[in-house]
């Protein structure tokens, strides 16, 4: 006879999000002009980024090239919508090595166009827009790119992650709380396959928390083939365990809930013994 003993392991960190956030409007201040397109969160996002990235300018990449930042450059952006969508410029911050670029990201923020705010469901409408970019230098560091979100640093953060109130203690056992119950959801209700290949696997599951602590898949990505010619369903059966996620206390900065998102990557280890008994 022979059995199959299967072990998942888990390791939590913040990614950046892909497309299909599943981010609804009205759950986040958005650009007016991303309301119409698939994803207009991310839209939003990558409009923002992108509009940072033009400040990055042949002077001021001669000027980041003659620093001792060379190599790479952090700029961390915090700013408040408010229930009208209006920029709270007295909340712009910004911190940058670089004080041309601090100063001209302060401006364009300041200068933005009233986005389209929370609608009256949520009782903060006002949104937080949180962005920590790292630009890089392309090859013979002709200009700065946007680095890939692993090589970037985060100066501002979150003052309350994601949570569930009996996860008490201080901010690391909290967040050790926080993951096992939504790890513990997903291994409930995900099926492994019973197979005779013997490996040792992982795939990455992209969620969010959104602004009502309720809990949004993004996407499951990587593993094998093997794997995934054994888990068919595997998708299908990860999607199904997070409608049965309890909603959570969001994350929070300035007071305001706060959109957080993670990648929860899950290893699976199957390992077939052999044994006799009747």
């Amino acid at each position: 006879m022979k059995s199959i003993l299967m072990t998942l392991a888990l390791a939590v960190c913040f990614f950046s999000l892909a497309q299909n956030s599943g981010i609804k409007p009205g759950d986040q201040a958005l650009f007016k002009e991303c309301l119409n397109q698939e994803d207009p969160y991310f839209c939003t996002n990558e409009s923002f980024k992108n509009l940072i990235s033009k400040l990055i300018t042949p002077t001021l990449t001669q000027e980041i090239k003659n620093s001792t930042y060379k190599d790479g450059l952090d700029i961390s952006i915090l700013f408040i919508s408010d229930e009208q969508g209006k920029v709270m410029r007295e909340d712009i911050e910004v911190y940058c090595e670089n004080k041309n670029l601090q100063a001209s990201a302060r401006y364009l923020i300041s200068k933005l166009p009233a986005f389209e705010p929370k609608s009256d469901k949520h009782l903060t409408r006002q949104s937080v827009h949180v962005y920590n970019l790292t630009f890089i230098p392309t090859p013979g560091y002709e200009s700065y790119m946007l680095a890939p979100p692993l090589l970037t640093n985060k100066r501002i953060g979150y003052e309350r992650l994601a949570t569930y109130k009996n996860c008490e203690g201080d901010l690391h056992e909290s967040q050790i709380c926080f993951h096992k119950k939504v790890f513990e959801v997903i291994r409930k209700n995900v099926t492994l396959p019973e197979t005779l290949v013997s490996y040792t696997d992982q795939i990455n599951v992209f969620y969010l928390v959104n602004t009502d602590g309720s809990f949004i898949l993004v996407d499951v990505v990587g593993g094998t083939q093997e794997l995934h010619k054994e888990t068919k369903k595997l998708k299908e059966d990860i999607k199904r365990a997070f409608t049965k996620i309890p909603p959570a206390q969001p994350a929070l900065i300035r007071g305001i809930p706060t959109i957080q998102d993670f990648n929860l990557p899950v290893k699976t280890s199957m390992t077939i013994k052999n044994y006799s008994g009747n």
